[in-house]
């Protein structure tokens, strides 16, 4: 199960005014038709599964689409099901994991303007940086800032943004070197610095492979009962920056590449 990062295009008239997922949020369909909605920096909120298909409804298709839907394919009544759904959607609304495209959206706009603001500067005065343990040392700081302030969606955004990739990629013969310096790197610098978790490790690592020219996915990963996330880089089938065996506990929700 992997999802993709969602990008809703700006002004699209055909979504003004529907309910969309927050920024942050992803939507995680279980094998038993219930959901969880998981917030990227830290919390989840479970549906089930009538629950769970009112608001994969409405996400589709509109809110009176999928009403008119859900009445006629289970045959309730179409005024008490669009209560239901309006009590639904107000309640994740109120707890921020959707919103309403035409929202306005200050906090969001001033969290990617500051992760924007941390990360260009930052990442273009590092990226020439030839010491690899130095470079990691400030991709890991900036990459704690980039987290507190701004969130994991608006950071990896930035970071994508910043990405600069090389004249060309590194030789074959250079290729495997290159990832054992950049991962022991991102590791022991990981461990002189304070509060360092696997989210800072993991996009530190895949920021320095893209940019050498080796292409890297950062993988974001959860486990549910008792819940909790994890996050890793990749290179092929390999994992970096942490151990195979801790992150095949958990489920790959979604992916970035460079």
């Amino acid at each position: 199960m992997m999802v993709e990062p969602a990008h809703q295009p700006p002004g699209n008239p055909a979504l003004r005014g529907r309910y969309l997922l927050s920024p942050d949020v992803v939507l995680i369909p279980l094998e038993d038709g219930t959901v969880q909605l998981v917030d990227l920096d830290g919390s989840f909120f479970g549906l089930s599964e009538t629950a769970a298909r009112m608001l994969k409804g409405t996400l589709d298709m509109g809110e009176q689409n999928a009403v008119q839907q859900i009445a006629a394919e289970y045959n309730v009544d179409h005024d008490r099901l669009y209560t239901d759904l309006t009590t639904l959607l107000g309640i994740l609304r109120a707890k921020g994991l959707i919103r309403r495209s035409d929202d306005h959206l200050p906090v969001v706009r001033l969290r990617r303007a500051i992760a924007l603001a941390i990360s260009y500067p930052i990442l273009r005065v590092v990226a020439p940086v030839c010491n690899q343990r130095l470079k990691a040392l400030a991709l890991l700081a900036a990459a704690r800032l980039c987290f507190a302030l701004a969130g994991w969606a608006r950071t990896v955004e930035a970071w994508q943004g910043c990405l600069k990739r090389p004249h060309g990629p590194a030789a074959n013969s250079e290729r495997e070197q290159l990832i054992d310096r950049i991962d022991s790197a991102t590791r022991r610098s990981a461990s002189e610095l304070p509060s360092i978790a696997c989210k800072e490790r993991a996009l530190c690592c895949w920021f320095m492979l893209n940019s050498a020219g080796i292409p890297a996915r950062l993988v974001l990963g959860v486990r549910f009962l008792p819940f909790s996330g994890h996050c890793w880089c990749e290179v092929d089938e390999r994992i970096l920056t942490d151990s195979p065996e801790c992150c095949k506990a958990y489920t790959p929700v979604i992916c970035y590449d460079g």
